[in-house]
């Protein structure tokens, strides 16, 4: 199939959210900038437009790939494409890597996932190995639950103890004031559990549990945090979490990313199933 490939214009940026829109919204995990934020990235001083390809079938963007660049070293994305169609999709990779190389770049990264498209088909095809998870979505039936075990897990008191929650969320997980006072006005009204892991007077552990809506057959593990130095405890923390949801849920969903990627063999001993997005990278 023929196509011309271009570098970035203003006028190829309709079509290129309007295909990521229609490409990306059934991936779980994938991130999608408005239009309006899109125009104030490509209207940065640092951007680079040369490094924002196209794939054209006369003036139409059938595919596009965006490359960050930072010494000699390219963060990428594998190309979205319309259709999903492949053979668009490796005529713009081939043509990106030829660009790359005459940048000087030495190493590419991506990410990829088999809910992403073909995503991981070009990653495979071409030759990258993976780095690390970047961040999982995991699932667990909500059946066969475990007894509560009487230990150092205490269920909060979301009403009472929301200043307890609020140093919690800002010396533990880093958050700012700012987030955490939008957080705790939001959460009150879906906040369903809350449990924290209290070890020596130290917390080392927090979690809560949101259903949102009220009637839906699903719950959500959030604000999740464990510290890394007690991982041999968060088995019966997960434990008490999953032995106090209620009884007419059906599933249970939770989101890893960062350091707490680590925690993932825990959490699939505990039941959970996972949809990972994993970080790929490929020397030139």
């Amino acid at each position: 199939m023929s196509i011309s490939i271009d570098t970035y214009k203003p006028k190829y940026l309709p079509q290129q959210v309007e295909l990521s829109e229609k490409i990306k919204q059934d991936w779980p995990l994938a991130t999608q900038k408005s239009i309006e934020e899109l125009r104030q990235v490509y209207q940065a001083e640092d951007f680079d437009p040369n490094l924002n390809f196209y794939a054209l079938q006369d003036t139409k963007v059938v595919g596009y790939l965006t490359v960050t660049k930072h010494d000699d070293i390219a963060e990428m994305e594998f190309p979205i494409v319309l259709d999903h169609n492949t053979e668009i999709g490796c005529q713009l990779f081939d043509y990106v890597l030829d660009q790359l190389k005459e940048l000087g770049i030495s190493q590419i990264q991506a990410s990829a996932s088999s809910v992403w498209g073909k995503t991981e088909v070009y990653a495979v095809g071409y030759g990258f190995q993976v780095d690390r998870v970047l961040i999982a979505q995991g699932s667990r039936l909500v059946r066969a639950l475990p007894e509560v075990i009487e230990d150092l897990t205490i269920r909060g008191n979301f009403e009472t103890e929301k200043l307890l929650l609020h140093k919690i969320m800002e010396n533990l997980m880093r958050y700012s004031p700012k987030y955490i006072n939008k957080q705790l006005d939001t959460l009150e009204k879906v906040v369903q559990d809350w449990h924290y892991y209290r070890l020596d007077e130290e917390i080392i552990g927090n979690a809560l549990v949101i259903r949102e809506p009220a009637d839906s057959n699903r719950a959500y593990i959030f604000h999740f945090y464990f510290n890394a130095l007690h991982k041999a405890k968060l088995g019966s923390f997960i434990n008490n979490i999953l032995a106090n949801l209620d009884e007419d849920l059906e599933y249970v969903d939770v989101v890893l990313s960062g350091n707490f990627v680590d925690y993932l063999d825990i959490f699939e001993s505990k039941g959970f199933k996972f949809t990972k997005i994993n970080q790929y990278s490929k020397l030139l």
